[in-house]
């Protein structure tokens, strides 16, 4: 059914006509006349304990596909037999349903009962059928289930969280996360843009440096801004570590940018000469433009530097690659 969210113990039954005071009410005992009577507080039920379940924390949703923006909502049901009505309140305050006002609900919502084989002594509500843009949620007492769909648009609330972060000053750091973010989304690459601007000029906490430049130019190369992306990076190379533009090089080698690759290869050599990463380097650039021997040169002379027995066993394997011809990328 997937991981339990709450399981919050409920008295046997309702306590007086008003409401159970933070328990959900067995349909058998509505039946027997506990609090059936009218459209106000009595025949709804507080889903939980006092004073009431609160449902979601100041973002829109959709619950069961019925638009509720800021929700933050007393969660109530009114119970029927084959199906029940959910009431989402405005006021979250109350004890229980003593104090339940009708006119102060946001969302009614009517879903449909599922009947349990085996009761539920504890009610519980669980979160099933779980993915990325939503989520049903189950409350289960007794032998009865009453499941909602909600339903969020997660990329729209990560970009409004950015956002409200981004209001005061923050470290460079924090905007290359939510500009690497954007790009692996896919989403948002206009505002990842300016907030790497912000990364790089801004005179307090921003940085003109490796990752901020380099951060820069992925969201261009994402936008398919080609040129403008490299011209980043031209600026950012110089300023890398050897490490820095060790994986720049091998980044440009998985999109087949080779020659580009070769020449950001081949200027980390001249800064580094004759060092692990920089041998490795040259090695992959050769292998990438198919001159296994002199890529062969260059991996075993970083066999000969590699600074554990890992290392050592990576280049082994692509020594015996270039021996038998073959591309090492």
């Amino acid at each position: 059914m997937g991981a339990s969210l709450a399981e919050a113990p409920c008295p046997a039954q309702p306590s007086g006509l008003g409401g159970d005071s933070g328990s959900l009410a067995a349909w058998s005992q509505l039946r027997r006349g506990h609090g059936l009577v009218g459209d106000a507080a009595v025949g709804t039920h507080a889903c939980g304990q006092e004073p009431h379940h609160v449902v979601g924390g100041g973002s829109p949703i959709d619950v069961v596909q019925v638009f509720v923006d800021e929700l933050r909502e007393a969660l109530r049901v009114r119970l029927g037999e084959s199906e029940s009505t959910l009431i989402f309140s405005k006021v979250n305050t109350s004890w229980g349903s003593f104090y339940y006002d009708s006119t102060q609900d946001a969302l009614r919502v009517i879903v449909k009962n599922k009947n349990l084989d085996q009761p539920v002594e504890w009610l519980k509500y669980e979160f099933i059928d779980q993915k990325d843009d939503g989520v049903t949620i189950a409350m289960s007492w007794e032998k009865r289930m009453i499941p909602f769909n909600v339903q969020v648009d997660r990329k729209a609330l990560q970009m409004e969280a950015f956002a409200n972060d981004f209001r005061t000053t923050r470290p460079y750091y924090d905007f290359i996360a939510a500009a690497n973010w954007c790009v692996q989304n896919n989403y948002g690459l206009e505002q990842a843009l300016q907030w790497m601007d912000r990364a790089i000029y801004f005179r307090i906490m921003g940085e003109k440096n490796f990752r901020t430049l380099s951060t820069k130019a992925n969201v261009l190369m994402k936008m398919n801004r080609v040129d403008e992306a490299k011209k980043v990076m031209e600026e950012a190379v110089p300023i890398g570590t050897m490490t820095d533009v060790h994986f720049y090089g091998r980044q440009l080698l998985n999109i087949n940018q080779v020659d580009e690759a070769f020449k950001v290869f081949k200027s980390n050599y001249d800064k580094y000469p004759n060092q692990y990463t920089t041998n490795v380097g040259m090695g992959r650039a050769y292998s990438a433009k198919g001159d296994y021997k002199k890529a062969l040169s260059y991996m075993q002379a970083a066999l000969t530097q590699a600074p554990d027995e890992g290392s050592k066993t990576n280049l082994q394997a692509m020594i015996t690659k270039l021996k038998d011809g073959q591309n090492v990328n």
